[in-house]
């Protein structure tokens, strides 16, 4: 997902657009956003997203980078890299906004998500299950 094309835009074009990405986002009502995700992302992307959130939300709990990446399914090394920006602060601002209820239940159900690892139809009926 992080190598979507190989031109690189100038900054302030791609901060401008951006800007005007998040807007777009902002501006959707929840029963909208759903549709507007899934529409954007591929499954694997929606994936990708929430082992990423799974993972940011272990490491706030103290987890251990290995216990991650077995637990959401990412590599070693990708956890490592996320705990090095999780420590750097990167996620501070982002944690900040997810009441700890809501936390919880996405944790919650990372345990399913750990049982469907050999499915991907389990995946999919999790990620849906996420997403709502």
């Amino acid at each position: 997902m992080t190598n979507v094309s190989k031109p690189k835009l100038h900054d302030k074009k791609y901060t401008e657009a951006y800007r005007q990405f998040m807007n777009i986002i902002s501006a959707l009502k929840f029963s909208n956003s759903e549709y507007f995700m899934s529409g954007l992302l591929t499954e694997s992307e929606q994936i990708m997203l929430v082992k990423r959130m799974a993972s940011i939300f272990m490491f706030e709990e103290g987890k251990a980078p290995y216990t991650v990446a077995s637990r959401t399914g990412i590599s070693v090394s990708t956890a490592q890299r996320i705990y090095s920006q999780y420590l750097d602060g990167k996620f501070v601002k982002l944690i900040s906004c997810v009441p700890q209820k809501q936390k919880n239940e996405f944790l919650d159900l990372l345990k399913d998500f750990t049982l469907s690892a050999g499915s991907s139809k389990a995946r999919s009926r999790l990620l849906k299950r996420t997403l709502h």
